[in-house]
């Protein structure tokens, strides 16, 4: 069975059960007991469950919705390709608004590190993720952060983006229905 799956079938299970053994999840996805312990360890750092003695048990999530860390894994070749014809309209003085979507961070993955461009942004993965681009001017806006997306989003965040006036805005959302328009998680 193929690792991310597994993993998945693994947090499925502690959705089904709360709390369980290493060596019942081990039977039920026919791994070894090292293996289950390896991806508990792995799981237990992306804060989606919690290892005990022996076992481990599910983290609830916010709202239902997946964590930021579960969504950068979401959809991998298809915010690669996003990403990839997103960084090619990027051009050097570019000013560009950057959400706090895990999409964002497939764009600046694929920015290269020569182009000389303005960032702005309300997430801090984002803005962590931009460092990486030597010449990048990063404008991080602030204000109250909400946990499970590691972005601003009260007021402050609002009035402070009203400053600027950007050439490109790179945008995620959850749905999109027509005629009814786009759709985002309630923070």
């Amino acid at each position: 069975m193929h690792k991310a799956q597994r993993q998945k079938d693994l947090i499925d299970l502690l959705s089904l059960n709360n709390v369980m053994s290493i060596s019942d999840l081990s039977q039920q996805l026919n791994s070894s007991m090292m293996t289950i312990r390896r991806d508990l360890e792995y799981l237990d750092k992306k804060g989606l469950v919690k290892k005990l003695h022996g076992g481990a048990l599910l983290v609830k999530q916010d709202a239902g919705q997946p964590s930021f860390f579960e969504r950068i894994e979401e959809f991998d070749e298809e915010k690669g390709r996003i990403g990839k014809a997103a960084a090619a309209m990027i051009k050097n003085g570019s000013i560009i608004f950057f959400d706090a979507g895990t999409t964002s961070l497939a764009v600046i993955e694929h920015i290269l590190d020569d182009i000389e461009f303005t960032a702005i942004t309300t997430g801090l993965m984002t803005a962590v993720a931009l460092c990486g681009k030597p010449k990048a001017s990063i404008i991080n806006i602030g204000g109250n952060i909400h946990q499970s997306s590691y972005s601003a989003t009260n007021y402050l965040a609002v009035e402070y983006i009203k400053r600027f006036n950007a050439d490109i805005a790179f945008i995620s959302t959850k749905a999109i229905s027509i005629p009814s328009g786009t759709f985002e998680a309630q923070l």
